[in-house]
């Protein structure tokens, strides 16, 4: 069998070793806040009631890709919609960005991508968050299908590279804001890849004209959800200015080494150690190794390395951090990566180091395949994992199964109502937790003139005007649920209450 022979083969093996590690137990960690918020507006899709917010939530691709697995799986409704329907779409189009990074074998070569598809599959950061219901592994995907279209234009400019350029750029323009800091990063990378024009001069009006109708169509039939929210098409474009005024940090203002320190080396309170740092010296052993021989760094390298490095110093420049924003930049490192690892086993073919050389590397990719198995196993909830942030842990599912104990109705026959009120509303993940329980609502202020409760559960901060609610507004016995707050998430706790004879029917 020849090695050309032996490509899909080895193509095969390396989805399937994504695929077996990114697709069991999906269902398996509780839902972070932005998981919930998202599985809340696939909701509201599915009911025909959805509204793109210029403030909040990013763009509608996300929840559009997932209807066809919601129906197909025979999940109509908000209730009936599980964590494994939603956390299999960011499976999927993981395994996509696998393919696109075969697809550039052409370019690069195929030891290269084979070496960096290897090392993406294994990659705690992106095995991780592959299983996020977050707007990022499409991001990521569709960004690098963009820097694919870009590499196939650069070798063959033509009407149908530019459309696939422009088809790109509207799925990551609906997709999430930072899309513009990606296209960015591209075009400075097209700039410096062609200091002398020689690129640009290949540019036809016909070119621009593709990409541009494409990019527009595409998010015109995204952001208006197949124009049933017509309104949504402007304002993705112009919350491109609110999105800017948030970069400031916005409550996630984090130092410039905030990615590099979850990459490199992260070392948790229990004493293990997350570190990815071998992608990062792979990268640069290639780097240096195709600077040295100019010829061999190929015109689609070098954009990879213009854009990787652009693209990584906005991310460490802008103070607005959280960590999955990593998996933008830490792609292109990842192919870079491929390249590096490639490089460095064809230089010394013929050395006596070449078994060592290939040990350590086998050794180096065990270990981030074990990092990755820690991440989504025993870590997937702990802080002592790099990638969890703001993570509810599971002592919430404890407070998830408290509240379906509450009956339905008091000794009376009477409806129970539970009340669940914290400022801001930020009483997430527990309306996509409670979504089939009925006759809860959700406030963000104590108010009993109107609503008479059961089952109060309140931010520990308000229970002084709840105090003062419960003996002037509304004279009722109420006891505690729970004989202390219980967290919701890091940094957000919650208290309960609830009348005696509900009370009496919990602890019974």
């Amino acid at each position: 069998m020849n090695f050309l022979s032996r490509k899909p083969l080895i193509f095969l093996i390396i989805f399937c070793i994504a695929a077996a590690i990114r697709l069991p137990r999906l269902s398996s960690r509780p839902m972070h806040t932005d998981e919930a918020v998202h599985g809340i507006k696939l909701g509201q899709m599915l009911q025909g009631n959805y509204q793109y917010n210029p403030e909040e939530y990013h763009g509608p691709a996300l929840n559009i890709f997932t209807i066809p697995a919601a129906l197909l799986t025979g999940q109509q409704s908000l209730v009936q919609i599980t964590e494994s329907t939603l956390r299999l779409i960011p499976v999927i189009f993981s395994l996509l960005t696998l393919c696109l990074i075969f697809g550039l074998s052409r370019e690069l070569g195929f030891g290269p991508v084979c070496m960096a598809g290897l090392l993406f599959s294994i990659s705690p950061a992106f095995v991780y968050y592959s299983r996020y219901y977050i707007q990022e592994t499409l991001l990521v995907c569709f960004s690098l299908g963009m820097l694919f279209s870009a590499v196939h234009f650069i070798r063959r400019p033509s009407v149908l590279s530019s459309a696939l350029l422009g088809l790109f750029l509207g799925l990551m323009q609906a997709t999430k804001e930072t899309w513009i800091l990606s296209f960015f990063a591209l075009l400075l990378a097209l700039l410096l890849l062609n200091n002398d024009r020689s690129f640009i001069k290949f540019i036809r009006i016909r070119h621009l004209i593709a990409a541009v109708t494409m990019l527009v169509v595409t998010s015109l039939i995204l952001n208006s959800v197949f124009f049933t929210d017509l309104r949504g098409f402007p304002e993705s474009w112009l919350s491109l200015m609110n999105y800017a005024r948030r970069a400031g940090g916005d409550g996630h203002n984090f130092p410039w080494f905030f990615y590099f320190h979850r990459l490199l080396f992260f070392r948790g309170n229990s004493g293990s150690v997350f570190s990815e740092i071998l992608i990062f010296i792979l990268a640069l052993a290639g780097i240096m190794i195709q600077f040295r021989r100019p010829s061999a760094f190929q015109p689609a390298l070098r954009l990879v390395f213009w854009y990787t490095l652009i693209l990584t110093l906005i991310y460490v420049v802008i103070p607005y951090k959280t960590p999955w924003l990593v998996l933008n930049f830490w792609i292109g490192w990842i192919i870079l990566a491929g390249s590096g690892a490639y490089a460095l086993i064809r230089n010394i073919r013929e050395s006596p180091y070449k078994l060592p050389v290939i040990l350590m590397l086998a050794a180096g990719y065990i270990h981030l395949s074990g990092q990755s198995a820690m991440a989504i196993g025993r870590y997937d909830t702990h802080p002592d994992n790099p990638w969890v942030y703001a993570h509810p842990d599971r002592s919430i599912l404890q407070l998830e199964n408290l509240i379906r104990q509450i009956p339905q109705t008091d000794s009376e026959g009477n409806p129970v109502v539970i009340e669940v009120i914290y400022p801001g509303h930020e009483y997430w993940p527990l309306p996509w937790m409670l979504r089939d329980v009925p006759r809860i609502s959700w406030t963000d202020h104590v108010d009993f003139s109107v609503s008479h409760p059961e089952v109060i559960l309140i931010a520990p901060d308000l229970e002084h005007i709840l105090a003062e609610s419960i003996y002037t507004v509304q004279p009722r016995l109420y006891r505690p649920l729970f004989s202390h707050p219980v967290p919701l998430r890091p940094g957000a706790l919650l208290q309960g209450f609830a009348t005696l004879d509900i009370w009496e029917a919990v602890n019974e």
